[in-house]
């Protein structure tokens, strides 16, 4: 019973406070201004996978409100866009994303663990040149009381994160 309390309250923390700032990347990223390049590989696979990433932290309690990752996986032609966000999210409302003032669009979660609730999704050749293009990415989510998270991604240095990775 007490898990099931304390499932809504873990975004209760972020309610209030809506200033965000990016997490420094790991010492092993190469990092190309708001992004971070890296490299794993994969245990199940043994292949490598390289993906540009940049995890948002709420200002003052240092928890992540949103992990974003895009990369490639091994047999696959499309990148992949993930995403993290905190248990607690309201997922039949999905995840809703914009580059600058562009089209919206709604993303569905596909599952939540215990690190967070998670998108994935391929990416497009036009929302990939949108990103490449844009200042920033508006991302909108929705805690268990319906709470609005509006949670801005900055894309400074996305292109050149992400033609490196092209390049490796």
């Amino acid at each position: 019973m007490k898990l099931i309390i304390a499932l809504p309250l873990l975004l209760t923390q972020f309610a209030f406070a809506q200033e965000f700032l990016i997490k420094e990347p790991d010492s092993k990223a190469t990092t190309y201004k708001s992004w971070a390049n890296q490299c794993e590989t994969d245990p199940n696979t043994n292949s490598e996978i390289c993906y540009s990433s940049q995890t948002i932290l709420v200002k003052d309690k240092d928890a992540e409100i949103l992990y974003i990752a895009i990369g490639h996986i091994p047999d696959s032609d499309k990148p992949l866009l993930r995403m993290t966000t905190p248990l607690g999210t309201l997922l039949p409302e999905g995840m809703q994303i914009q580059v600058d003032d562009g089209e919206k669009s709604r993303l569905p979660y596909v599952f939540c663990n215990r690190i967070g609730c998670h998108i994935e999704v391929g990416v497009t050749e036009k929302f990939l040149t949108a990103i490449k293009k844009g200042n920033k990415l508006n991302i909108k989510f929705l805690d268990l009381g319906g709470r609005e998270f509006n949670v801005p991604v900055s894309l400074s240095g996305f292109t050149k994160a992400y033609n490196a990775l092209q390049k490796s």
